[in-house]
Parts: C-alpha cells; sequence; structure tokens
C-alpha cells in the first residue's frame, strides 16, 4: 500500500489535535449519571476518545464502532468507566490486577465526534501512533 500524501497527515493531526485539546469529563460521570447532560450528548455520536489519569497522562485511546454492542459514544465510555478492554490493556502492561472500578477514581475522557467509521478508524490508529498512551505500548503499523 503506498502511503498518503502529507495532506492527509495534515488532517489527522488536526483530529489528534482537537482531541488533545477537547474538554476533559471524569469517568466517574459515565458509570454514575446515566442521566447527565455528556451521557445524553453522546447517546447517538461515533467518537474518538482519549483517557487519561489526573496529570493528563494518556492512559488509552479508543473509538466506538458500528456494531450492535455499545455502538455510540456514551455506552462505550461507561463500559470504559465499569471495567473493560482498556482495563485489562492496562493490568497487563503494568502487570498488576488492577480493580474493575479502577478508571472511576481521578481518571478523564476527552472525545471528538467522527461520523465516518473509515476516518474514525485510521484517526484511532494515528492517534495511538501520537499519543503513545501507557495502555498501548504498540502502537499499530499504519501501513508499509
Amino acid at each position: 500500500m503506498t502511503p498518503p500524501d502529507s495532506l492527509f497527515y495534515e488532517v489527522l493531526d488536526k483530529y489528534v489535535l482537537a482531541l488533545n485539546n477537547a474538554p476533559a469529563y471524569p469517568m466517574l460521570d459515565f458509570h454514575l449519571n446515566p442521566a447527565s447532560a455528556i451521557y445524553t450528548e453522546l447517546s447517538d455520536k461515533q467518537i474518538l476518545y482519549r483517557m487519561e489519569d489526573a496529570k493528563s497522562n494518556p492512559i488509552y485511546v479508543g473509538i466506538t464502532r458500528d456494531g450492535t454492542r455499545e455502538k455510540q459514544g456514551a455506552d462505550r465510555l461507561c463500559g470504559q468507566a465499569r471495567g473493560s478492554d482498556a482495563l485489562w490493556k492496562l493490568s497487563e502492561v503494568r502487570e498488576v490486577v488492577l480493580p474493575s472500578n479502577y478508571f472511576q477514581r481521578d481518571h478523564f475522557v476527552r472525545f471528538i465526534v467522527i461520523a465516518d467509521p473509515f476516518i474514525r478508524r485510521v484517526a484511532e490508529w494515528y492517534a495511538i501512533k501520537v499519543i503513545k498512551p501507557e495502555a498501548q505500548p504498540k502502537p499499530p503499523q499504519l501501513w508499509t
């Protein structure tokens, strides 16, 4: 596959910049308050998200998928707050079993809405490569 031109990287850089500059919301809000305004706002949106600790250190980057399970942003973040794949990956990297409520304490999430599933996936891979979240130490190979 031929690598994309510089314009493609400029677009991806804008997504990563927007993600890094998006407001940070406590993960606990998604676990305890499904009636909150932010939960309601994300109930029909597809997103790229970044989980981080209290010092803004990136922990995990992920997306929603257009499937039948955890389809929208609100469902996905609620699942992550309760302990999901981000928790398992972080436990593996740290070589310790973390409690299922780990992300509910002093952890935050930033997100941007990206409706197109292809752009959302490529933006996720690129964001992992650029942001270097702790739970994803090996970024995906974008193209060869």
